[in-house]
């Protein structure tokens, strides 16, 4: 098993930002959270955000904000029953110097 995978399940609230990983939501779950109201209230309260701080990262979607949790992504998993991979895209990284 991968440090990362490790890492993954024993805390719920890190990044995927191991190895400068960058990752997002995919639009398309963007737009399923938006039109799914338990959904939207779970990740809030997961995330223990108000109402316009999550339509802030619904809106931004920043590379690994809060959505890209591991408890957030949870949350998404079941409710939509997906994958991370069907989730999450990876952004491209910048060369280190």
């Amino acid at each position: 098993m991968e440090i990362e995978t490790i890492v993954y399940y024993l805390s719920p609230t890190i990044n995927f930002e191991t190895n400068s990983l960058k990752m997002k939501i995919k639009q398309l779950i963007i737009m399923a959270i938006r039109g799914n109201t338990p959904l939207r209230n779970k990740l809030k309260e997961v995330l223990d955000i108000s109402d316009p701080t999550f339509y802030r990262l619904i809106t931004d979607n920043a590379i690994n904000n809060d959505l890209t949790k591991a408890s957030a992504l949870k949350v998404i998993r079941e409710e939509l029953n997906l994958t991370d991979a069907d989730i999450l895209e990876e952004m491209e990284t910048e060369p280190q110097s």
